[in-house]
């Protein structure tokens, strides 16, 4: 019954890029992740490349979004 609430909780939390705020995130597989080097993600929307990208709570993703395109007008 444990087992079956660990797979049944929802995700709460979400990557983003820190250059456009954007969830459009991939992780790359490099020859160098097998070797224990940290994963590279890579934001499909403005092709931002990195070993950490922030992570926020769902729910205040869109406060974060509606704050940077703000600023960017």
């Amino acid at each position: 019954m444990e087992l079956l609430n660990i797979f049944s909780k929802k995700k709460t939390k979400i990557i983003f890029c820190p250059k456009c705020k954007s969830t459009d995130i991939k992780k790359e597989i490099t020859i160098f992740t097998a070797f224990g080097a940290p994963s590279l993600w890579k934001c499909n929307n403005c092709d931002f490349k990195g070993h950490l990208f922030p992570e926020a709570k769902i729910n205040r993703m869109k406060e974060i979004q509606k704050k940077f395109s703000k600023k960017e007008k």
